[in-house]
């Protein structure tokens, strides 16, 4: 921007003269340069971070591939952060292998993929062991929905019930936290997928078992004079009402039937033989 002054004639600013015009070169440099220290300083800061662990690989990741936008970087700095993520990566890689958590494999699998010169062997390690460790927590969710199905314990029920029905989280975690590729995202989402008749039939189980826990808890209350009788008949007629409760344990509700009427009798003549006549 060339100097100007304030002419009062003409009411407007105008150029001055007198002064030594700038070279608009130079001050484009000026500028390019700015854009030029303002990366190095801020690429310095994120590799000082992911040194001391602060900052993860993916922000370094993202400040290199930034660097093909900006023209005049050092080079050295460059080399230092591509060293640096390399090591790290390479890390990364190798602690995901040793504990072979889903998280950390997908992080670290996403992350390097494409960043030349890693050690080879090392990401196709994490990628051949993504798949087992997949398959590993289906079956075992698989494994406790079955039991489940035939299980008496709410707790475990509820349990196996919840971690079929959380499975994906974790790979919806990475997603949220770093880029997957679409190809291993279908694939890892395919494997991680519960069978739905079993979580159903867990579903089912679990209304079934609370269903009999609380008719075994009705009628010790109803024989301790604490719930009415027909309070405990309201619940047993629900075993025909709701078409689960067919699996429901016939013995028992039985059982509870014809506690729901004996008993009462029974207390009924004890009051009425123990009443003083008038």
């Amino acid at each position: 921007m060339l100097p100007k002054t304030w002419d009062r004639e003409a009411g407007n600013w105008v150029t001055t003269p007198d002064v030594p015009q700038i070279d608009e070169g130079l001050i484009e440099e000026a500028r390019k340069r700015m854009v030029v220290m303002k990366y190095e300083n801020g690429l310095r800061v994120v590799i000082q971070r992911a040194r001391d662990g602060s900052a993860d690989v993916q922000k370094l990741f993202n400040c290199i591939s930034q660097a093909k936008d900006v023209e005049g970087i050092d080079a050295e700095i460059i080399g230092e952060a591509r060293e640096l993520m390399v090591g790290k990566c390479e890390d990364a890689l190798r602690l995901a292998t040793e504990k072979k958590q889903l998280v950390d494999l997908v992080i670290a699998a996403s992350v390097s993929e494409g960043i030349p010169g890693i050690q080879e062997g090392l990401l196709e390690e994490v990628k051949m062991l993504l798949p087992e460790v997949c398959d590993e927590k289906g079956k075992n969710c698989a494994a406790q929905l079955t039991a489940a199905c035939k299980g008496v314990d709410t707790s475990a029920i509820v349990q196996a019930i919840t971690n079929a029905e959380s499975l994906k989280e974790e790979l919806e975690k990475v997603l949220a936290s770093c880029p997957i590729a679409e190809v291993l995202y279908a694939e890892l989402n395919q494997r991680l997928t519960v069978d739905a008749s079993l979580l159903a039939g867990a579903r089912d189980r679990l209304v079934v078992v609370v269903y009999e826990d609380s008719l075994g808890m009705l009628v010790d209350k109803f024989q301790q004079g604490h719930v009415h009788a027909l309070s405990l008949q309201r619940w047993i007629l629900q075993s025909t009402s709701i078409p689960v409760l067919a699996n429901a344990n016939a013995l028992m509700i039985g059982e509870a039937s014809q506690i729901s009427c004996e008993p009462r009798i029974h207390r009924h003549l004890h009051f009425f033989f123990e009443k003083p006549f008038c």
